[in-house]
């Protein structure tokens, strides 16, 4: 197996670490931000493939698998948005931080759809959560993401090789080789990945005696409404925040109809979720857009709470 190569040390990604730090202090218009960082990232970055150790912007190192690292563009790999940026989705993330400091006290964030770990990881140390629950039902970014817990000793994560949805079995799953990120529960014959067990949360949660949840992220591409409807006894009794990834072009409207159900207030951030930005209600987006973006789902009182009202 090929050597493990470390980067965490190394002054030419200690210089564009530097840049991006500052742009996500002062972001500016989305459609260029990211491709300037890009740019100026592929002139001074090493190219590289294969198993690599990264420092991000948020101070913690992140074990990644690159097929190649210069390419013309960043867009489906979260592998490569880390090596050159630092940080994937730097929106959502801030909004984890806004949502897990809010709360005060004791707080439970729970990661479906884990993948390598940068969500979980920022809010253990970077937004101070007492617990984390991950669940990644991927067997290869499962083995990432225990590998990126002890790489950054974190004891109050606890790995899940589980998938969620609205019942008790067994799943397969469906790879994309192109994408680690794109990994679906599927009942095609191109499944594979084959005998996952899956899980409710609700059962999950009294299995492991918790007794609040503060905020649920789901990146489950497609499997959104299933894990609501296995979550919908948390959903009832802790009200947690929400972050749900959509695709705008799915015209499926069944999370929506469940968040409302629930009593959610729905919001976007205005400069994507890959930039930090205000949240505007969902309904003042653009509908022509046809990018995956996430939901920022809020009761009426941590809305008021989080000065959105």
């Amino acid at each position: 197996m090929k050597a493990v190569q470390d980067f965490t040390n190394d002054p030419r990604f200690q210089l564009i670490r530097q840049l991006n730090t500052q742009v996500l202090k002062h972001p500016f218009d989305p459609s260029v931000s990211i491709s300037i960082q890009h740019d100026i990232a592929k002139r001074i970055l090493p190219e590289s493939a294969g198993r690599m150790i990264i420092p991000t912007v948020y101070g913690f190192r992140l074990l990644i698998d690159l097929d190649q690292s210069h390419t013309a563009s960043m867009q489906g790999s979260i592998e490569r948005n880390i090596y050159f940026l630092g940080t994937y989705e730097a929106g959502t993330l801030e909004v984890i931080h806004r949502s897990l400091s809010s709360w005060g006290g004791d707080t439970t964030f729970v990661d479906i759809g884990a993948h390598n770990g940068l969500m979980s990881l920022y809010a253990a140390l970077i937004s101070s959560a007492s617990r984390v629950f991950s669940f990644e039902p991927n067997p290869h970014m499962f083995e990432v993401l225990k590998a990126n817990l002890e790489l950054n000793s974190c004891t109050t994560i606890t790995p899940f090789a589980l998938a969620l949805g609205d019942q008790q079995g067994t799943v397969s799953i469906e790879t994309n080789a192109g994408n680690s990120g794109a990994a679906h529960i599927s009942t095609s014959a191109d499944a594979t990945e084959h005998n996952i067990p899956v899980d409710t949360f609700d059962h999950v949660a009294k299995t492991n005696g918790l007794d609040h949840v503060n905020l649920m992220l789901m990146d489950v591409e497609g499997y959104e409404n299933n894990v609501l409807i296995g979550a919908k006894e948390t959903l009832g009794v802790h009200k947690p925040d929400l972050i749900i990834e959509y695709d705008p072009t799915d015209r499926d409207n069944r999370v929506t109809d469940v968040l409302q159900r629930h009593g959610y207030e729905v919001y976007v951030l205005e400069r994507s979720r890959h930039l930090p930005g205000q949240l505007i209600p969902f309904k003042m987006i653009d509908a022509s857009t046809t990018q995956k973006d996430n939901y920022f789902c809020f009761q009426p009182d941590r809305a008021k709470v989080l000065g959105l009202k």
